[in-house]
């Protein structure tokens, strides 16, 4: 089955300082889902604008990030930023074949909720999210999906 796109759901309370929610669907096998702010808003912009993301799996966060740490982990295999956009890669077209790639995709067919948070920045000026979602009809559960954990190295400035 071939690879389909669909706007996004409505994002609700999309507003400086606030929480901006989307209730993604449940029935199809999620690739790829491409967050849009403010159109064609620059990478400073939407890096300042976008404090974190959430991802939330029947209303457990499984993956959470902000605009630059995305940006940088996109960056760092191969995928160049483009204006306006969060693209969050579930498969990873950077793999060597198509098995590779899709392993990485999120099927739903377990799953009750899949929900994503974007938190907003207060100072940030006439914010817009919408986007769309690349996925496929194969009915699969959720299993194994790439986890991003988040470390704070203390560096005090002595030694290497």
């Amino acid at each position: 089955m071939g690879r389909q796109q669909d706007t996004l759901n409505g994002f609700n309370a999309v507003a400086p300082g606030q929480t901006a929610t989307v209730d993604m669907g449940t029935g199809v096998r999620y690739h790829q889902i491409w967050i849009n702010y403010k159109n064609n808003a620059a990478r400073s912009t939407i890096e300042s604008d976008i404090k974190e993301v959430r991802m939330k799996i029947n209303g457990r966060v499984v993956r959470r990030f902000s605009a630059a740490e995305l940006f940088v982990i996109n960056g760092l295999n191969g995928q160049e930023f483009q204006n306006g956009y969060l693209p969050i890669f579930l498969s990873e077209p950077w793999r060597r074949n198509a098995v590779g790639e899709d392993a990485g995709a999120w099927g739903m067919s377990n799953v009750a909720s899949f929900q994503i948070e974007v938190d907003i920045d207060a100072g940030a000026t006439n914010p817009t999210l919408s986007g769309f979602a690349e996925f496929d009809a194969v009915q699969l559960p959720l299993t194994d999906i790439i986890m991003w954990e988040k470390q704070t190295v203390p560096a005090n400035g002595s030694g290497t």
